[in-house]
């Protein structure tokens, strides 16, 4: 398995299985059920938002349509038109203090195997945490989520009865609760719309 750089991989909502890929923020969507549908194209606006009682400052992104994909790679064709609902996103990569917070609470609520990280690549605390994995994040996110109250996303089913708290499972899409208030990492598609 493969350590990440940065704390957040992006969830590659157009395959069934959720994708390893580097990012760098935590996306909160609201009630929105399906994480985007298809459609022609629009355009993206961004503004700060205060969401009350949110220790973690987020970006406000107006929904709608793009492009994505690419003639070029095989991987990414066919191009098609992506239209997004309106989401929130992390305007700044997870700090190691702030990783360290959760995790020291993780360690008493059930997250018993997310990792100190390291302090970015100067060892200063207020660097983005690095060294952590695909796993972990989705675990953090949960932890992050139920510290502020809010909703879990990640389960280890379909079911959403259980919350992902530890262990190396491989989620699918099924197991991601896209109605959750929680935090979570964002599509493959809402990275490209925000980046």
């Amino acid at each position: 398995m493969k350590n990440v750089l940065f704390l957040l991989a992006v969830i590659c909502a157009t395959q069934l299985l959720v994708a390893q890929k580097p990012n760098r923020l935590i996306i909160h969507q609201g009630t929105t059920a399906t994480p985007y549908t298809l459609s022609t194209v629009d355009s993206v606006t961004f503004d700060s938002v205060a969401v009350a009682n949110d220790p973690y400052e987020m970006v406000s992104v107006t929904g709608g349509t793009f492009s994505m994909g690419s003639n070029t790679n095989v991987d990414e064709q066919p191009i098609h038109s992506v239209t997004l609902s309106n989401f929130s996103i992390g305007k700044y990569e997870v700090t190691y203090k702030q990783w360290s917070e959760v995790k020291d609470w993780g360690s008493t609520n059930g997250y018993t195997d997310l990792p100190s990280g390291r302090k970015g690549y100067t060892g200063d605390s207020t660097h983005p945490v690095t060294e952590v994995d695909w796993y972990d994040i989705m675990k953090w996110c949960n932890a992050f989520s139920a510290i502020n109250g809010r909703t879990p996303v990640y389960y280890t089913s379909s079911s959403f009865t259980t919350v992902y708290k530890t262990g190396n499972i491989d989620l699918q899409n099924t197991y991601v609760n896209w109605s959750a208030n929680g935090y979570r990492l964002p599509t493959e598609a809402e990275w490209e719309f925000a980046a």
